[in-house]
Protein backbone atom coordinates (compact mmCIF):
# COMPACT_ATOMS: atom_id res chain seq x y z
CA UNK A 1 0.00 0.00 0.00
CA UNK A 2 1.06 3.61 -0.38
CA UNK A 3 2.01 5.69 2.67
CA UNK A 4 1.84 9.50 3.07
CA UNK A 5 4.62 12.11 3.07
CA UNK A 6 5.18 14.08 6.28
CA UNK A 7 5.22 17.85 5.81
CA UNK A 8 8.27 19.89 6.68
CA UNK A 9 6.25 21.59 9.45
CA UNK A 10 5.54 18.29 11.15
CA UNK A 11 9.20 17.41 10.77
CA UNK A 12 10.36 20.56 12.59
CA UNK A 13 7.81 20.00 15.36
CA UNK A 14 9.26 16.49 15.81
CA UNK A 15 12.78 17.87 15.96
CA UNK A 16 11.81 20.46 18.55
CA UNK A 17 10.06 17.86 20.71
CA UNK A 18 13.06 15.61 20.48
CA UNK A 19 15.45 18.35 21.57
CA UNK A 20 13.22 19.45 24.49
CA UNK A 21 13.18 15.88 25.70
CA UNK A 22 17.02 15.99 25.69
CA UNK A 23 17.08 12.42 24.42
CA UNK A 24 17.95 12.86 20.73
CA UNK A 25 20.79 11.22 18.84
CA UNK A 26 22.23 12.63 15.60
CA UNK A 27 20.37 9.96 13.68
CA UNK A 28 17.11 10.91 15.40
CA UNK A 29 17.52 14.55 14.36
CA UNK A 30 18.38 13.66 10.72
CA UNK A 31 15.51 11.17 10.40
CA UNK A 32 13.05 13.47 12.11
CA UNK A 33 13.51 16.04 9.35
CA UNK A 34 12.96 13.51 6.58
CA UNK A 35 9.75 12.53 4.93
CA UNK A 36 8.11 9.47 6.39
CA UNK A 37 8.73 6.35 4.27
CA UNK A 38 6.14 4.78 2.06
CA UNK A 39 5.66 1.10 2.79
CA UNK A 40 4.07 -2.03 1.42
CA UNK A 41 3.51 -5.55 2.66
CA UNK A 42 5.74 -8.27 1.26
CA UNK A 43 4.76 -11.93 1.49
CA UNK A 44 6.69 -15.09 0.79
CA UNK A 45 4.11 -16.39 -1.68
CA UNK A 46 3.42 -13.19 -3.62
CA UNK A 47 6.39 -10.90 -3.00
CA UNK A 48 5.64 -7.22 -3.09
CA UNK A 49 6.11 -3.98 -4.99
CA UNK A 50 6.30 -0.32 -4.03
CA UNK A 51 6.59 2.82 -6.15
CA UNK A 52 7.80 6.11 -4.69
CA UNK A 53 8.16 8.95 -7.15
CA UNK A 54 10.16 7.65 -10.13
CA UNK A 55 11.45 4.61 -8.25
CA UNK A 56 9.83 1.18 -8.12
CA UNK A 57 11.10 -1.66 -5.94
CA UNK A 58 9.97 -5.18 -6.81
CA UNK A 59 10.50 -8.28 -4.69
CA UNK A 60 9.40 -11.44 -6.51
CA UNK A 61 7.64 -14.41 -4.85
CA UNK A 62 9.82 -16.68 -2.71
CA UNK A 63 12.58 -14.04 -2.43
CA UNK A 64 12.05 -13.45 1.34
CA UNK A 65 12.19 -15.84 4.27
CA UNK A 66 8.98 -14.54 5.89
CA UNK A 67 6.30 -11.91 5.48
CA UNK A 68 7.53 -8.38 6.12
CA UNK A 69 7.17 -4.67 5.35
CA UNK A 70 9.01 -2.96 2.50
CA UNK A 71 9.74 0.73 3.14
CA UNK A 72 11.11 3.24 0.61
CA UNK A 73 12.03 6.83 1.40
CA UNK A 74 13.43 9.56 -0.87
CA UNK A 75 16.44 11.16 0.83
CA UNK A 76 19.01 13.81 0.21
CA UNK A 77 22.62 12.66 0.22
CA UNK A 78 25.83 14.64 -0.24
CA UNK A 79 28.13 11.65 -0.78
CA UNK A 80 30.27 12.39 -3.90
CA UNK A 81 29.04 10.44 -6.94
CA UNK A 82 31.29 7.85 -8.62
CA UNK A 83 34.19 9.38 -10.55
CA UNK A 84 33.23 10.92 -13.87
CA UNK A 85 29.49 10.57 -13.24
CA UNK A 86 26.57 12.83 -12.41
CA UNK A 87 23.40 12.17 -10.37
CA UNK A 88 20.50 11.47 -12.70
CA UNK A 89 17.60 10.75 -10.35
CA UNK A 90 16.43 10.43 -6.79
CA UNK A 91 18.31 8.78 -3.94
CA UNK A 92 16.22 6.32 -1.95
CA UNK A 93 16.61 4.40 1.30
CA UNK A 94 15.12 0.92 0.99
CA UNK A 95 14.41 -1.20 4.05
CA UNK A 96 12.74 -4.56 4.63
CA UNK A 97 11.37 -5.00 8.17
CA UNK A 98 10.43 -8.35 9.66
CA UNK A 99 12.03 -10.40 6.89
CA UNK A 100 15.35 -11.14 5.20
CA UNK A 101 15.91 -11.00 1.47
CA UNK A 102 16.92 -14.46 0.27
CA UNK A 103 16.72 -13.79 -3.49
CA UNK A 104 17.13 -10.80 -5.75
CA UNK A 105 15.11 -7.60 -5.85
CA UNK A 106 14.86 -5.13 -8.74
CA UNK A 107 14.99 -1.35 -8.44
CA UNK A 108 13.63 0.57 -11.42
CA UNK A 109 14.28 4.26 -12.01
CA UNK A 110 11.95 5.81 -14.56
CA UNK A 111 13.78 8.22 -16.88
CA UNK A 112 12.02 10.57 -19.25
CA UNK A 113 13.77 11.99 -22.29
CA UNK A 114 16.84 9.76 -22.12
CA UNK A 115 20.28 10.45 -20.70
CA UNK A 116 23.51 11.54 -22.36
CA UNK A 117 25.74 8.62 -21.47
CA UNK A 118 25.47 5.29 -19.72
CA UNK A 119 22.92 5.25 -16.86
CA UNK A 120 23.45 2.94 -13.91
CA UNK A 121 22.28 2.35 -10.38
CA UNK A 122 24.74 2.43 -7.49
CA UNK A 123 24.46 1.39 -3.87
CA UNK A 124 25.93 3.35 -0.98
CA UNK A 125 28.39 1.33 1.09
CA UNK A 126 30.38 3.09 3.83
CA UNK A 127 30.24 6.49 2.15
CA UNK A 128 31.19 5.06 -1.25
CA UNK A 129 28.93 4.52 -4.23
CA UNK A 130 29.39 1.22 -6.09
CA UNK A 131 27.55 0.25 -9.25
CA UNK A 132 25.21 -2.71 -9.15
CA UNK A 133 24.07 -4.89 -12.03
CA UNK A 134 22.07 -2.58 -14.26
CA UNK A 135 20.21 -2.83 -17.55
CA UNK A 136 18.05 -0.46 -19.58
CA UNK A 137 14.45 -1.42 -20.30
CA UNK A 138 12.76 1.22 -22.41
CA UNK A 139 12.48 4.36 -20.27
CA UNK A 140 13.48 2.46 -17.15
CA UNK A 141 16.93 1.82 -15.72
CA UNK A 142 16.64 -1.45 -13.82
CA UNK A 143 19.08 -2.71 -11.20
CA UNK A 144 19.24 -6.14 -9.63
CA UNK A 145 20.48 -6.51 -6.07
CA UNK A 146 20.63 -9.10 -3.31
CA UNK A 147 20.73 -6.56 -0.49
CA UNK A 148 18.73 -3.45 0.33
CA UNK A 149 20.28 -0.15 1.41
CA UNK A 150 20.60 3.30 -0.16
CA UNK A 151 20.50 3.51 -3.95
CA UNK A 152 20.83 6.26 -6.50
CA UNK A 153 20.67 6.75 -10.26
CA UNK A 154 23.76 8.12 -11.99
CA UNK A 155 24.98 8.63 -15.54
CA UNK A 156 28.50 8.13 -16.86
CA UNK A 157 28.86 10.73 -19.59
CA UNK A 158 30.06 9.81 -23.06
CA UNK A 159 32.51 12.72 -22.98
CA UNK A 160 34.17 11.40 -19.85
CA UNK A 161 34.63 7.89 -21.26
CA UNK A 162 35.88 9.36 -24.54
CA UNK A 163 38.43 11.40 -22.59
CA UNK A 164 39.66 8.33 -20.69
CA UNK A 165 40.04 6.30 -23.88
CA UNK A 166 41.79 9.17 -25.66
CA UNK A 167 44.26 9.42 -22.80
CA UNK A 168 44.96 5.68 -22.83
CA UNK A 169 45.25 5.64 -26.62
CA UNK A 170 47.70 8.52 -26.62
CA UNK A 171 49.92 6.60 -24.24
CA UNK A 172 49.70 3.33 -26.17
CA UNK A 173 50.26 4.79 -29.64
CA UNK A 174 52.62 7.65 -28.90
CA UNK A 175 55.17 8.07 -31.66
CA UNK A 176 57.10 10.91 -30.10
CA UNK A 177 60.88 10.75 -29.97
CA UNK A 178 61.38 14.19 -28.46
CA UNK A 179 63.92 14.10 -25.66
CA UNK A 180 64.72 10.41 -26.17
CA UNK A 181 68.42 9.78 -25.65
CA UNK A 182 70.30 7.08 -27.53
CA UNK A 183 71.65 4.16 -25.48
CA UNK A 184 75.29 4.34 -24.46
CA UNK A 185 77.95 2.14 -26.09
CA UNK A 186 81.64 2.09 -25.17
CA UNK A 187 84.52 2.58 -27.61
CA UNK A 188 82.37 3.49 -30.59
CA UNK A 189 85.36 5.11 -32.25
CA UNK A 190 87.21 1.80 -32.23
CA UNK A 191 84.67 0.29 -34.62
CA UNK A 192 86.12 1.83 -37.77
CA UNK A 193 89.65 0.93 -36.66
CA UNK A 194 88.52 -2.69 -36.39
CA UNK A 195 86.99 -2.67 -39.86
CA UNK A 196 83.31 -2.20 -38.95
CA UNK A 197 80.94 0.06 -40.86
CA UNK A 198 77.45 0.93 -39.61
CA UNK A 199 74.60 2.31 -41.72
CA UNK A 200 70.97 2.96 -40.83
CA UNK A 201 67.68 4.35 -42.04
CA UNK A 202 67.09 8.06 -41.62
CA UNK A 203 65.04 9.49 -38.79
CA UNK A 204 64.88 8.65 -35.12
CA UNK A 205 61.99 6.23 -34.75
CA UNK A 206 64.29 4.05 -32.68
CA UNK A 207 67.48 4.94 -30.87
CA UNK A 208 70.55 2.74 -31.18
CA UNK A 209 74.29 2.53 -30.83
CA UNK A 210 77.01 0.10 -31.90
CA UNK A 211 80.11 -0.23 -29.78
CA UNK A 212 81.79 -2.59 -27.37
CA UNK A 213 80.74 -4.31 -24.15
CA UNK A 214 83.18 -6.58 -22.34
CA UNK A 215 85.54 -6.27 -25.29
CA UNK A 216 82.97 -7.65 -27.76
CA UNK A 217 81.01 -5.64 -30.36
CA UNK A 218 77.35 -5.04 -29.49
CA UNK A 219 74.32 -3.33 -30.98
CA UNK A 220 71.95 -1.72 -28.48
CA UNK A 221 68.43 -0.68 -29.37
CA UNK A 222 65.89 1.44 -27.47
CA UNK A 223 62.26 1.30 -28.58
CA UNK A 224 61.28 4.87 -27.77
CA UNK A 225 57.79 4.43 -29.15
CA UNK A 226 54.77 3.91 -26.96
CA UNK A 227 53.87 0.69 -28.78
CA UNK A 228 55.58 -2.64 -29.30
CA UNK A 229 57.73 -3.54 -32.27
CA UNK A 230 59.21 -6.73 -33.64
CA UNK A 231 62.94 -6.84 -34.34
CA UNK A 232 63.92 -9.09 -37.24
CA UNK A 233 67.64 -9.84 -37.38
CA UNK A 234 69.94 -11.89 -39.57
CA UNK A 235 72.64 -14.24 -38.44
CA UNK A 236 75.55 -12.39 -36.93
CA UNK A 237 73.34 -10.87 -34.22
CA UNK A 238 72.53 -12.79 -31.04
CA UNK A 239 70.18 -11.38 -28.36
CA UNK A 240 71.86 -10.64 -25.03
CA UNK A 241 68.56 -9.91 -23.27
CA UNK A 242 65.32 -11.87 -22.90
CA UNK A 243 62.50 -11.09 -25.36
CA UNK A 244 59.30 -9.47 -24.23
CA UNK A 245 56.51 -11.98 -23.71
CA UNK A 246 53.06 -10.35 -24.06
CA UNK A 247 50.80 -10.47 -20.97
CA UNK A 248 48.06 -12.32 -22.85
CA UNK A 249 50.57 -15.09 -23.63
CA UNK A 250 51.67 -15.26 -20.00
CA UNK A 251 47.99 -15.62 -19.11
CA UNK A 252 47.75 -18.69 -21.34
CA UNK A 253 51.20 -20.07 -22.30
CA UNK A 254 49.61 -22.77 -24.44
CA UNK A 255 48.80 -20.08 -27.00
CA UNK A 256 52.45 -19.08 -27.48
CA UNK A 257 52.81 -21.19 -30.62
CA UNK A 258 49.75 -19.57 -32.17
CA UNK A 259 50.96 -16.06 -31.33
CA UNK A 260 54.45 -16.81 -32.62
CA UNK A 261 53.14 -17.32 -36.12
CA UNK A 262 51.63 -13.84 -35.97
CA UNK A 263 54.83 -12.35 -34.49
CA UNK A 264 56.93 -13.52 -37.42
CA UNK A 265 54.65 -12.04 -40.08
CA UNK A 266 56.72 -9.86 -42.40
CA UNK A 267 60.12 -11.11 -41.20
CA UNK A 268 62.73 -11.86 -43.82
CA UNK A 269 63.13 -15.56 -44.74
CA UNK A 270 65.63 -17.19 -42.39
CA UNK A 271 65.67 -14.20 -40.02
CA UNK A 272 65.03 -14.46 -36.29
CA UNK A 273 62.45 -12.28 -34.55
CA UNK A 274 62.60 -10.59 -31.18
CA UNK A 275 59.60 -8.68 -29.71
CA UNK A 276 60.42 -5.40 -27.91
CA UNK A 277 57.74 -3.71 -25.81
CA UNK A 278 57.12 0.02 -26.01
CA UNK A 279 59.79 1.88 -24.02
CA UNK A 280 61.96 -1.24 -23.59
CA UNK A 281 65.51 -1.91 -24.79
CA UNK A 282 67.30 -4.87 -26.39
CA UNK A 283 70.99 -5.73 -26.75
CA UNK A 284 72.54 -7.90 -29.46
CA UNK A 285 76.03 -9.37 -29.66
CA UNK A 286 77.63 -8.78 -33.07
CA UNK A 287 79.58 -11.73 -34.49
CA UNK A 288 80.88 -11.20 -38.04
CA UNK A 289 83.73 -12.62 -40.03
CA UNK A 290 85.58 -10.33 -42.44
CA UNK A 291 83.53 -9.55 -45.50
CA UNK A 292 80.22 -10.40 -43.86
CA UNK A 293 77.35 -8.20 -42.77
CA UNK A 294 74.16 -8.41 -40.78
CA UNK A 295 71.03 -6.30 -40.59
CA UNK A 296 68.56 -5.53 -37.82
CA UNK A 297 65.10 -4.44 -38.91
CA UNK A 298 62.30 -3.09 -36.77
CA UNK A 299 58.67 -3.30 -37.82
CA UNK A 300 55.17 -3.19 -36.55
CA UNK A 301 53.37 -6.47 -37.07
CA UNK A 302 49.79 -7.73 -36.75
CA UNK A 303 50.73 -9.18 -33.37
CA UNK A 304 52.24 -5.98 -31.97
CA UNK A 305 49.23 -3.94 -33.08
CA UNK A 306 46.68 -6.39 -31.71
CA UNK A 307 48.45 -6.95 -28.39
CA UNK A 308 48.87 -3.22 -27.79
CA UNK A 309 45.22 -2.71 -28.72
CA UNK A 310 44.20 -5.49 -26.33
CA UNK A 311 46.21 -3.82 -23.58
CA UNK A 312 44.41 -0.54 -24.30
CA UNK A 313 41.04 -2.30 -24.30
CA UNK A 314 41.73 -4.00 -20.96
CA UNK A 315 42.95 -0.72 -19.46
CA UNK A 316 39.85 1.10 -20.76
CA UNK A 317 37.45 -1.45 -19.28
CA UNK A 318 39.23 -1.41 -15.93
CA UNK A 319 39.31 2.39 -15.95
CA UNK A 320 35.53 2.49 -16.24
CA UNK A 321 35.10 -0.41 -13.81
CA UNK A 322 37.23 1.42 -11.26
CA UNK A 323 35.23 4.64 -11.62
CA UNK A 324 31.99 2.74 -11.08
CA UNK A 325 33.36 0.93 -8.05
CA UNK A 326 33.18 -2.45 -9.78
CA UNK A 327 36.89 -3.27 -9.57
CA UNK A 328 40.28 -1.76 -8.87
CA UNK A 329 42.33 -0.88 -11.94
CA UNK A 330 45.37 -2.74 -10.60
CA UNK A 331 47.62 -5.50 -11.90
CA UNK A 332 45.63 -8.22 -10.16
CA UNK A 333 42.44 -7.18 -11.96
CA UNK A 334 44.35 -6.88 -15.22
CA UNK A 335 45.72 -10.40 -14.92
CA UNK A 336 42.27 -11.75 -14.12
CA UNK A 337 40.77 -10.16 -17.23
CA UNK A 338 43.71 -11.25 -19.41
CA UNK A 339 43.37 -14.84 -18.23
CA UNK A 340 39.67 -14.82 -19.11
CA UNK A 341 40.45 -13.08 -22.40
CA UNK A 342 42.98 -15.71 -23.46
CA UNK A 343 40.32 -18.40 -23.06
CA UNK A 344 37.46 -16.67 -24.86
CA UNK A 345 36.15 -18.24 -28.03
CA UNK A 346 36.75 -15.00 -29.93
CA UNK A 347 40.47 -14.97 -29.03
CA UNK A 348 40.99 -18.61 -29.98
CA UNK A 349 39.05 -18.22 -33.22
CA UNK A 350 41.11 -15.20 -34.31
CA UNK A 351 44.35 -17.19 -34.00
CA UNK A 352 43.16 -20.18 -36.02
CA UNK A 353 43.76 -20.53 -39.78
CA UNK A 354 41.30 -18.23 -41.50
CA UNK A 355 40.86 -16.13 -38.35
CA UNK A 356 41.43 -12.39 -38.17
CA UNK A 357 45.04 -12.69 -37.01
CA UNK A 358 45.88 -15.34 -39.60
CA UNK A 359 44.63 -13.46 -42.65
CA UNK A 360 46.21 -10.05 -42.50
CA UNK A 361 47.29 -8.07 -45.55
CA UNK A 362 50.88 -6.96 -46.11
CA UNK A 363 51.29 -4.12 -45.59
CA UNK A 364 48.50 -3.75 -43.08
CA UNK A 365 45.44 -1.93 -44.38
CA UNK A 366 43.22 0.59 -42.63
CA UNK A 367 40.29 -1.81 -42.95
CA UNK A 368 42.28 -4.53 -41.16
CA UNK A 369 43.41 -2.15 -38.41
CA UNK A 370 39.80 -1.09 -37.88
CA UNK A 371 38.55 -4.70 -37.81
CA UNK A 372 41.33 -5.71 -35.40
CA UNK A 373 40.46 -2.80 -33.09
CA UNK A 374 36.78 -3.75 -33.07
CA UNK A 375 37.72 -7.36 -32.36
CA UNK A 376 40.08 -6.44 -29.49
CA UNK A 377 37.51 -4.31 -27.68
CA UNK A 378 34.63 -6.73 -28.25
CA UNK A 379 36.71 -9.72 -27.14
CA UNK A 380 37.86 -7.85 -24.03
CA UNK A 381 34.23 -7.03 -23.32
CA UNK A 382 33.41 -10.74 -23.32
CA UNK A 383 36.21 -11.36 -20.83
CA UNK A 384 35.08 -8.51 -18.54
CA UNK A 385 31.53 -9.85 -18.59
CA UNK A 386 32.86 -13.31 -17.73
CA UNK A 387 34.87 -11.94 -14.79
CA UNK A 388 32.35 -9.49 -13.31
CA UNK A 389 29.06 -11.07 -14.33
CA UNK A 390 26.44 -10.25 -16.92
CA UNK A 391 25.02 -7.22 -15.13
CA UNK A 392 28.16 -5.35 -14.04
CA UNK A 393 30.33 -6.59 -16.92
CA UNK A 394 27.80 -5.55 -19.54
CA UNK A 395 27.44 -2.15 -17.87
CA UNK A 396 31.17 -1.51 -18.14
CA UNK A 397 31.45 -2.99 -21.63
CA UNK A 398 28.55 -0.96 -23.03
CA UNK A 399 30.12 2.38 -22.16
CA UNK A 400 33.58 1.35 -23.41
CA UNK A 401 32.38 -0.15 -26.71
CA UNK A 402 30.24 2.89 -27.47
CA UNK A 403 33.23 5.13 -26.91
CA UNK A 404 35.56 2.88 -28.93
CA UNK A 405 33.06 2.97 -31.79
CA UNK A 406 33.11 6.75 -31.76
CA UNK A 407 36.91 6.75 -31.67
CA UNK A 408 37.12 4.35 -34.61
CA UNK A 409 35.46 6.94 -36.80
CA UNK A 410 38.55 9.15 -36.49
CA UNK A 411 41.09 6.36 -37.09
CA UNK A 412 40.83 6.60 -40.87
CA UNK A 413 41.87 10.26 -40.80
CA UNK A 414 44.63 9.90 -38.21
CA UNK A 415 48.05 10.43 -39.89
CA UNK A 416 49.77 7.97 -37.55
CA UNK A 417 47.40 5.09 -38.32
CA UNK A 418 47.59 5.90 -42.02
CA UNK A 419 51.37 5.58 -41.80
CA UNK A 420 51.04 2.38 -39.78
CA UNK A 421 48.71 0.90 -42.41
CA UNK A 422 51.10 1.83 -45.23
CA UNK A 423 53.89 -0.23 -43.70
CA UNK A 424 56.38 2.67 -43.69
CA UNK A 425 57.24 2.54 -39.98
CA UNK A 426 60.15 0.14 -40.46
CA UNK A 427 63.76 0.90 -39.57
CA UNK A 428 67.08 -0.76 -40.40
CA UNK A 429 70.57 -0.83 -38.90
CA UNK A 430 73.27 -2.73 -40.80
CA UNK A 431 76.74 -3.68 -39.56
CA UNK A 432 79.43 -4.74 -42.03
CA UNK A 433 82.96 -5.98 -41.34
CA UNK A 434 85.42 -5.18 -44.08
CA UNK A 435 86.72 -8.00 -46.29
CA UNK A 436 85.51 -10.15 -49.17
CA UNK A 437 81.80 -10.89 -49.43
CA UNK A 438 81.66 -14.07 -47.37
CA UNK A 439 79.04 -14.14 -44.65
CA UNK A 440 75.53 -15.05 -43.74
CA UNK A 441 74.26 -13.64 -47.03
CA UNK A 442 76.64 -15.77 -49.10
CA UNK A 443 74.92 -18.51 -51.07
CA UNK A 444 75.91 -22.06 -51.87
CA UNK A 445 76.86 -22.54 -55.54
CA UNK A 446 77.60 -25.54 -57.71
CA UNK A 447 81.35 -25.07 -57.15
CA UNK A 448 81.35 -23.99 -53.53
CA UNK A 449 80.63 -20.98 -51.35
CA UNK A 450 81.27 -17.47 -52.67
CA UNK A 451 84.96 -17.09 -53.54
CA UNK A 452 85.69 -20.44 -51.88
CA UNK A 453 85.67 -23.14 -54.57
CA UNK A 454 85.97 -26.89 -54.31
CA UNK A 455 89.50 -27.84 -55.32
CA UNK A 456 91.17 -25.08 -53.29
CA UNK A 457 93.32 -25.92 -50.33
CA UNK A 458 92.06 -24.68 -46.98
CA UNK A 459 94.89 -22.12 -46.91
CA UNK A 460 93.98 -20.87 -50.40
CA UNK A 461 90.36 -20.53 -49.31
CA UNK A 462 91.42 -18.49 -46.26
CA UNK A 463 93.34 -16.10 -48.49
CA UNK A 464 90.57 -15.86 -51.09
CA UNK A 465 87.87 -15.09 -48.52
CA UNK A 466 89.99 -13.31 -45.88
CA UNK A 467 88.67 -15.70 -43.22
CA UNK A 468 90.09 -18.14 -40.73
CA UNK A 469 89.20 -21.82 -40.83
CA UNK A 470 89.02 -24.12 -37.82
CA UNK A 471 89.94 -27.74 -38.52
CA UNK A 472 87.75 -30.43 -36.98
CA UNK A 473 88.24 -34.21 -36.66
CA UNK A 474 91.64 -34.16 -38.43
CA UNK A 475 92.94 -37.26 -36.65
CA UNK A 476 89.70 -39.25 -36.75
CA UNK A 477 90.43 -40.65 -40.23
CA UNK A 478 94.20 -40.22 -40.06
CA UNK A 479 94.11 -37.02 -42.10
CA UNK A 480 92.54 -38.56 -45.20
CA UNK A 481 89.21 -36.82 -44.66
CA UNK A 482 88.06 -34.17 -42.17
CA UNK A 483 85.94 -31.07 -41.85
CA UNK A 484 86.65 -27.34 -41.60
CA UNK A 485 84.45 -24.45 -40.51
CA UNK A 486 84.78 -20.69 -40.93
CA UNK A 487 85.24 -18.79 -37.68
CA UNK A 488 82.17 -16.62 -37.00
CA UNK A 489 79.86 -18.46 -39.42
CA UNK A 490 77.68 -21.15 -37.90
CA UNK A 491 76.00 -23.98 -39.76
CA UNK A 492 78.22 -24.09 -42.88
CA UNK A 493 80.79 -26.90 -43.16
CA UNK A 494 83.52 -27.89 -45.62
CA UNK A 495 84.55 -31.47 -46.34
CA UNK A 496 88.32 -31.69 -46.83
CA UNK A 497 90.45 -34.52 -48.23
CA UNK A 498 94.05 -35.29 -49.08
CA UNK A 499 93.90 -36.80 -52.54
CA UNK A 500 97.66 -36.46 -53.04
CA UNK A 501 98.55 -38.15 -49.79
CA UNK A 502 98.32 -37.38 -46.10
CA UNK A 503 99.96 -34.14 -44.97
CA UNK A 504 100.77 -33.09 -41.44
CA UNK A 505 99.44 -29.65 -42.33
CA UNK A 506 95.60 -29.83 -42.20
CA UNK A 507 95.29 -26.54 -44.10
CA UNK A 508 97.06 -28.13 -47.05
CA UNK A 509 94.03 -30.39 -47.57
CA UNK A 510 91.74 -29.95 -50.57
CA UNK A 511 88.20 -28.64 -50.05
CA UNK A 512 85.91 -31.15 -51.71
CA UNK A 513 82.43 -29.89 -50.89
CA UNK A 514 80.39 -27.47 -48.83
CA UNK A 515 77.72 -29.00 -46.57
CA UNK A 516 74.90 -27.64 -44.42
CA UNK A 517 72.12 -29.20 -42.40
CA UNK A 518 70.68 -25.91 -41.09
CA UNK A 519 68.09 -23.53 -42.53
CA UNK A 520 69.18 -20.03 -43.51
CA UNK A 521 71.88 -21.14 -45.96
CA UNK A 522 70.44 -21.22 -49.45
CA UNK A 523 71.61 -22.10 -52.93
CA UNK A 524 71.91 -19.51 -55.68
CA UNK A 525 68.36 -20.46 -56.69
CA UNK A 526 67.02 -19.95 -53.17
CA UNK A 527 66.63 -23.52 -51.89
CA UNK A 528 67.45 -24.06 -48.20
CA UNK A 529 67.01 -26.70 -45.52
CA UNK A 530 63.35 -26.95 -44.60
CA UNK A 531 62.01 -26.30 -48.10
CA UNK A 532 59.68 -28.83 -49.69
CA UNK A 533 60.69 -31.33 -52.31
CA UNK A 534 58.06 -29.73 -54.56
CA UNK A 535 59.93 -26.43 -54.39
CA UNK A 536 63.17 -28.17 -55.37
CA UNK A 537 61.53 -29.83 -58.37
CA UNK A 538 59.80 -26.60 -59.41
CA UNK A 539 63.10 -24.72 -59.15
CA UNK A 540 65.42 -27.11 -61.06
CA UNK A 541 62.94 -29.02 -63.22
CA UNK A 542 64.47 -31.62 -65.56
CA UNK A 543 67.96 -31.10 -64.13
CA UNK A 544 66.99 -33.14 -61.05
CA UNK A 545 67.30 -36.91 -60.95
CA UNK A 546 66.28 -39.09 -58.01
CA UNK A 547 68.22 -41.66 -56.01
CA UNK A 548 66.63 -43.62 -53.12
CA UNK A 549 67.86 -42.60 -49.70
CA UNK A 550 70.13 -45.15 -48.06
CA UNK A 551 68.84 -44.71 -44.51
CA UNK A 552 65.34 -43.24 -44.89
CA UNK A 553 62.95 -45.79 -46.39
CA UNK A 554 60.72 -43.04 -47.79
CA UNK A 555 63.47 -40.50 -48.42
CA UNK A 556 65.42 -39.51 -51.55
CA UNK A 557 68.57 -37.87 -52.78
CA UNK A 558 67.77 -35.20 -55.37
CA UNK A 559 70.80 -34.66 -57.64
CA UNK A 560 71.18 -31.45 -59.60
CA UNK A 561 72.96 -32.10 -62.90
CA UNK A 562 74.68 -29.09 -64.55
CA UNK A 563 74.21 -28.62 -68.29
CA UNK A 564 77.61 -27.17 -69.15
CA UNK A 565 80.35 -29.67 -69.93
CA UNK A 566 82.97 -27.80 -67.87
CA UNK A 567 80.77 -28.24 -64.79
CA UNK A 568 80.26 -31.99 -65.09
CA UNK A 569 82.72 -32.80 -62.31
CA UNK A 570 80.58 -30.77 -59.90
CA UNK A 571 77.14 -31.55 -58.48
CA UNK A 572 74.59 -30.47 -55.88
CA UNK A 573 72.79 -33.08 -53.80
CA UNK A 574 69.67 -32.39 -51.70
CA UNK A 575 68.82 -34.84 -48.94
CA UNK A 576 65.02 -35.30 -48.84
CA UNK A 577 63.28 -36.81 -45.81
CA UNK A 578 60.32 -39.13 -45.89
CA UNK A 579 58.17 -36.12 -45.02
CA UNK A 580 59.23 -34.45 -48.26
CA UNK A 581 61.52 -31.78 -46.77
CA UNK A 582 65.12 -30.80 -47.53
CA UNK A 583 67.31 -31.91 -44.59
CA UNK A 584 70.78 -31.33 -46.06
CA UNK A 585 72.58 -29.69 -48.98
CA UNK A 586 75.93 -30.84 -50.44
CA UNK A 587 77.72 -28.96 -53.28
CA UNK A 588 81.14 -29.24 -54.88
CA UNK A 589 83.22 -31.99 -56.47
CA UNK A 590 81.02 -34.91 -57.45
CA UNK A 591 83.02 -37.59 -55.66
CA UNK A 592 82.80 -35.71 -52.35
CA UNK A 593 79.11 -34.91 -52.82
CA UNK A 594 78.42 -38.60 -53.51
CA UNK A 595 79.91 -39.72 -50.18
CA UNK A 596 76.83 -41.01 -48.37
CA UNK A 597 78.36 -40.86 -44.90
CA UNK A 598 80.73 -37.96 -45.50
CA UNK A 599 84.11 -38.78 -43.99
CA UNK A 600 82.76 -41.84 -42.16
Amino acid sequence: MRGTHATSEIGWIAVAACLLAASCTDTDVRDAGRAAPDDATVTVSEGGSLTVGAVTVDIPPNAVDSDGTLAVRVVEDDTPPPEGTQPAGEVVDIDLAGADLTGSATISFSVEGGLDGTPFVAGLDEDTWSAVATRSDGDDVVATTEHLSTFGLFVLSDKQVDAWLAELSAGAWSDSTAGSAAPACDATGQLSDDGYEVTSSGGDRVQWCVGYAGGEPVLKLDNNRGYGIVVSHDRGLAPRSAPWVPPIVLANPLQWGLWWGVWTAGASPGASVFPVHGGDAADFAVSLSPGSSTTLRTMTSPATFVIDTLDSAVAAHLRVASALGVAEADDEARQEVLKALAQTDCALAALQPGGLLARYPSPLSMDWLSAATDWAFACTGEAVTEVYGEGLGSLVTESVLNSASRGAETMATDPFFAELASGTLGYEVSVTKSGPAVGYDTRISLRGFGPIEAGMTVREAEEAANVTFTIEDFDTFEGYCYYATIDGLEGINFMVGNAGGVSSDPKAGIIGSVVTWESGWSTLSGIQVGDSEVKVLDTYGDQIYLQPHVYDLFGWYFWYEPLDAEDREYAVKFEISGEGRVTGIHAGLRDYVAAIEGCA
